[in-house]
């Protein structure tokens, strides 16, 4: 039995078999089980003859499993390791998602790999038990962006960054992170689920490097519920408050020279 490698999904599809294919259903099962608990409960299974489709809306993520003879492939590589090896079969999966007829091969590290595992024709019967497990931990690295796919945009998160004067800010569909300068200080921001964090470093100084200090930074919560909220929110007081407590707070100080 050699080891699992994994390579780009677009080096290997089906059509390279010219042999029979099976999709093994306690490996596929495995998988699948891990995708429904992370999608939401009203999504849509469909089964094909090699994939499982767990879809809402036009956001879809798609379990594959494929197991063939090795001798049956048109075009053995990225297989060909497993042929060297003396394997007489492989077994193929992946997961990946999309959104509408696009394939997110960037949603995140996992979503353009596809995993391999070759064995003996002998060792097949502990290979697909073994598999099971292994395909299930695969498909859980996949955790947070199968979550991320499903989650519904936040208006909030656009009317907040609009509302900020003068921000700089990276946004998703869930929220955002950036910077606003209040005076000398570069504020930091991050927004999610209806709170703003804003936090203002403190800046050392050779007295606290001479002693040793340390601080921890001074930061301000605001929830917002509506877009009422932000529209009738004082940015001004907000800057001023960071900016009044931007030494934060000593949490050591040592003897001189420590």
């Amino acid at each position: 039995m050699s080891g699992i490698i994994s390579f780009d999904s677009n080096k290997f599809n089906p059509s390279m078999v010219k042999g029979d294919i099976e999709s093994p259903e306690n490996i596929r099962t495995k998988m699948v089980g891990v995708v429904l608990s992370l999608c939401p409960k009203d999504a849509v299974i469909t089964d094909t003859a090699f994939t499982t489709s767990i879809s809402r809306d036009s956001k879809k993520v798609c379990v594959s499993v494929w197991k063939f003879n090795l001798a049956d492939l048109k075009d053995n590589c990225p297989l060909n390791c497993f042929v060297e090896a003396g394997d007489d079969a492989a077994i193929v999966w992946n997961v990946q998602l999309f959104e509408g007829d696009k394939y997110l091969s960037e949603a995140c590290n996992y979503a353009n790999t596809t995993c391999a595992m070759g064995y003996r024709f002998d060792e097949e019967r502990r290979t697909l038990f073994m598999l099971g497990t292994k395909a299930a931990s695969y498909t859980r690295a996949f955790d947070s962006c199968i979550k991320f796919l499903f989650v519904d945009p936040d208006p909030m998160v656009d009317i907040v960054a609009d509302a900020i004067p003068a921000v700089s800010v990276s946004k998703t569909k869930v929220g955002f992170s950036g910077t606003v300068l209040v005076k000398d200080y570069n504020v930091t921001l991050s927004f999610r689920n209806g709170e703003l964090v804003a936090t203002i470093p403190h800046k050392y100084t050779m007295n606290d490097e001479v002693y040793g200090m340390q601080f921890s930074n001074y930061s301000k919560l605001v929830k917002f519920a509506n877009e009422d909220d932000v529209k009738s929110f004082n940015w001004d007081a907000l800057w001023d408050d960071l900016y009044e407590h931007r030494n934060g707070t000593c949490t050591y100080c040592g003897s001189l020279g420590s």
